[in-house]
């Protein structure tokens, strides 16, 4: 396998898996990938030979299945002001270009395909908004389920109304309440959650940025 996961606190290394918490001291865990094999395969050339997407980076990423909406593959900018102001070459990144507006397509873009590997059918998230959008467009993008738990009010509307095929469930709380929910939601059912057992995958979608 060219990618597994270790754990920050304890450092030992596991398979990859859906998976909150290292199992063997329940600290947070890290993508961790064979470096000398990618080496091996990996230059500017194959990058540079792939989609206009983040799949662009396949090779460095931890997913098989690739679920793709478009997320990545955003412009830099020159802020012409602002270098002279700084004396420097300042560049801008324009996420807001990805499909739904935000880097968190990224995030959701990995972790759909995470879920689709480890076979699961429902993808979950708490979100006030750019998230939840892209957890509907990617679960809509690979035939899964979405879940978005939000706090009542415009962000669960507009999520509602953006991406009518997601279940969004508006909750009387804050986003501490959601994220309360969604923990316990996860000992419950074998969902895929964005920021718990599919973190992993997911921050790995966010790194595609840089």
């Amino acid at each position: 396998m060219r990618y597994a996961l270790r754990c920050r606190v304890c450092e030992s290394v596991s398979v990859a898996e859906p998976l909150d918490a290292c199992r063997r001291c329940d600290g947070p865990t890290d993508v961790a990938y064979d470096l000398p094999a990618l080496a091996a395969r990996v230059d500017r050339a194959s990058v540079a030979a792939g989609p206009g997407s983040l799949w662009r980076y396949d090779a460095l990423l931890p997913a098989v299945t690739r679920v793709d909406y478009g997320a990545g593959w955003t412009p830099l900018v020159r802020a012409a002001r602002l270098s002279e102001a700084l004396d420097i070459d300042l560049l801008l990144k324009l996420e807001g270009t990805n499909p739904t507006g935000s880097y968190k397509d990224r995030m959701a873009t990995l972790a759909a395909s995470a879920a689709v590997d480890n076979g699961m059918t429902t993808l979950c998230c708490s979100s006030t908004g750019n998230l939840g959008h892209a957890v509907a467009a990617a679960a809509a993008a690979s035939g899964l389920e979405a879940i978005v738990l939000a706090p009542a009010g415009l962000g669960a509307a507009a999520v509602a109304s953006r991406h009518p095929g997601a279940r969004v469930l508006a909750v009387d709380g804050t986003y501490d309440d959601c994220r309360r929910l969604e923990l316990e939601l996860g000992s419950l059912f074998p969902w895929g959650f964005v920021s718990g057992n599919l973190h992993p995958y997911a921050a790995e979608g966010a790194k595609t940025i840089s």
